[in-house]
């Protein structure tokens, strides 16, 4: 793992809104991607982009696949690896053993354990929040193979419809005081495996790549691609939100406006008839997804009841 400082200079010059140009820090990744990074001698290295000098550092070697880093109060460091694990790093740079308490995985393509990030009261609750994506309900983990995964992307939308490659879902935790396992997991969002972020007022916004990722509220119709998302409650399915990512997504919000102002579930929907291949269209697969993701808790809840 490596970090990346910024070498203060009296001729660097910022942006009005405090932060380096985009083109620089590509500058320095290309020039950080092209250099040897095998030896100790980037430790003392600069690396000059379009704009800054960066100098680049060496903080911890033998992580598998790092993807996220979330920094503690303690000066420790929380990482996550794609393959599952989560661990911490020490002030002094030594790499712990993997948390234990961590859900099942499905690794797929890039997807496994991605995001993570500390509850803004973290110091007083020790939450945190992470990104995934978990096999289907009643499903072991697993790491599925690259033919798999592009013969599963390959199948028509109704087959991944009905039989999902994995479920996209972020989950809380609390973190033990001694950083040895998370404790009192709980799902709090399926759709979004990648990365997160939390606006001042505590929103916790995410991220999805659902086209790959099993979600079916992506839609590639004439060359667009979006992402439609329902909010609805599981039992009465009354509609509570609508999020419209793409083309036309102004436009397209106003559909499940009108059903939510006049109390509409979700069946509202898959009822109507929308001309085909509109935009509109979309509500329809995120509907049948939604009730699907209703059909398959369910299902892994009844199944929990059995083996008791």
């Amino acid at each position: 793992m490596l970090t990346a400082t910024l070498v203060p200079s009296a001729d660097s010059n910022r942006s009005k809104s405090g932060k380096y140009e985009a083109d620089g820090i590509a500058d320095l990744l290309g020039h950080v991607a092209a250099a040897d990074l095998s030896n100790d001698v980037v430790a003392a290295q600069t690396f000059q982009s379009n704009e800054h000098p960066f100098r680049i550092i060496r903080v911890v070697e033998g992580l598998e696949q790092p993807w996220s880093l979330a920094f503690l109060p303690n000066g420790h460091k929380l990482v996550t690896e794609r393959n599952g694990t989560m661990r911490i790093i020490d002030q002094a740079g030594r790499v712990s053993e993997p948390l234990k308490g961590l859900p099942p995985f499905l690794l797929a393509g890039g997807h496994g354990l991605a995001d993570v990030l500390l509850d803004p009261e973290f110091a007083r609750n020790r939450f945190i929040y992470f990104s995934y994506l978990a096999p289907p309900a009643g499903k072991p983990a697993r790491s599925m193979p690259n033919d798999e995964m592009n013969s599963w992307l390959n199948r028509p939308l109704e087959d991944r419809l009905k039989d999902p490659m994995g479920i996209p879902r972020v989950a809380r935790a609390h973190l033990a005081e001694d950083e040895q396992r998370i404790e009192n997991l709980s799902i709090i969002l399926e759709g979004g495996d990648r990365r997160m972020a939390l606006a001042n007022d505590g929103t916790l916004f995410v991220m999805a790549e659902t086209q790959t990722s099993g979600g079916v509220t992506f839609v590639d119709l004439r060359d667009r691609t979006g992402l439609v998302q329902l909010v609805f409650h599981p039992e009465t399915l009354k509609i509570h939100g609508v999020h419209i990512v793409g083309e036309n997504a102004s436009e397209l919000v106003h559909v499940g406006m009108m059903v939510m102002q006049f109390g509409g579930t979700i069946n509202a929907f898959i009822e109507s008839v929308f001309n085909f291949p509109t935009l509109g269209e979309a509500y329809k697969y995120a509907a049948y997804d939604g009730l699907g993701n209703v059909a398959r808790k369910r299902a892994a809840a009844v199944a929990e009841q059995e083996t008791v």
